[in-house]
């Protein structure tokens, strides 16, 4: 593993601290440093336990327990490193007995930054995050939107695409003052759109953790922005059922649609180009985006 991703990683680490502790009121630079610290050891082990359960029937003939020593850069699971980077801020702040929803609020931009050092920082890591098929356009053929290999084939960026949407979505984060009246609503939106590229992002990849044909990651992300839809349409309850959470049905059609997507990508039941294929993904997520712009409006009206 190349060096400079360590140096790439604990830079974005010191930036995205000092953000959080610039967000952060009376203790700042403590609460922030010792959260930041929890957040890397719990990050580290979510990504190992992480990876070794949702490849446990594959590995464990193999490895048993053993593969939870193996420490290959690939045997890591980028969405548990996120999860127990969560974890350790939270498990922080009630340690500190600190306002969980109002300091995971001041973390959620940090973290998205750090999010975006992460995934720049696999431009360091040969072959990881990036597409199966080459970039034929000759415009793209260049970084930051595509990476040339060995052989001067040109693959598309996806790790430079995911950290340039991690970024947006921390601006965002800095510059929305609306969720402030909610607490926990930043957070929530943070890790929304933080799992809505990537549904997209992880089917284009050619190394991804899977089961079959299904990409876990990119179910752990569906799963994600469910449970923040569930948890949104909770707070509008009282108005009936059906009006209460109609939203999650639509995501779970969504959710059906773009299974259906990736089972024609793999099997190629209908005859329609890739294109179109992931036009119609694209179409789901961006339904399934309104139906959070919705909610959040909802419950933003509920909270005046």
């Amino acid at each position: 593993m190349n060096g400079f991703y360590f140096v790439l990683m604990l830079t974005g680490a010191v930036i995205s601290t000092a953000l959080f502790a610039a967000r952060l009121k009376k203790g700042g630079k403590r609460h922030a440093l010792l959260a930041a610290v929890c957040a890397c050891l719990l990050g580290a082990v979510g990504a190992k336990a992480l990876y070794f359960l949702l490849v446990l029937a594959h590995d464990w003939p193999s490895y048993g327990l053993r593969g939870l020593f193996l420490f290959d850069y690939y045997r890591f699971s980028f969405f548990g490193g996120c999860l127990g980077a969560v974890l350790g801020v939270m498990l922080y702040a009630r340690l500190a007995g600190l306002d969980k929803l109002a300091f995971l609020d001041a973390f959620a931009p940090a973290g998205a930054l750090m999010l975006a050092f992460a995934r720049a920082s696999e431009y360091f890591l040969d072959g990881v995050n990036i597409p199966g098929e080459e970039m034929e356009n000759p415009l793209f053929q260049r970084f930051p939107f595509a990476v040339i290999n060995e052989w001067e084939e040109w693959y598309a960026a996806l790790f430079m695409a995911a950290a340039a949407l991690a970024l947006a979505v921390c601006l965002a984060g800095l510059i929305s003052k609306k969720e402030s009246r909610v607490p926990g609503l930043r957070m929530q939106r943070t890790v929304f759109y933080l799992c809505l590229p990537q549904v997209f992002l992880e089917s284009l990849r050619s190394e991804s953790i899977k089961w079959g044909f299904v990409r876990a990651e990119q179910v752990l992300c569906a799963v994600c922005m469910l449970f923040v839809l569930i948890s949104l349409c909770r707070a509008a309850r009282g108005m009936g059922f059906w009006k209460t959470y109609w939203p999650v049905a639509v995501d779970l059609l969504c959710v059906i649609v773009m299974v259906g997507v990736e089972f024609n990508l793999d099997k190629v039941f209908v005859d329609v180009s890739a294109t179109v294929d992931y036009a119609v993904m694209w179409l789901a997520l961006l339904v399934i985006a309104g139906c959070e712009c919705y909610c959040v409006r909802r419950r933003l009206a509920k909270a005046s």
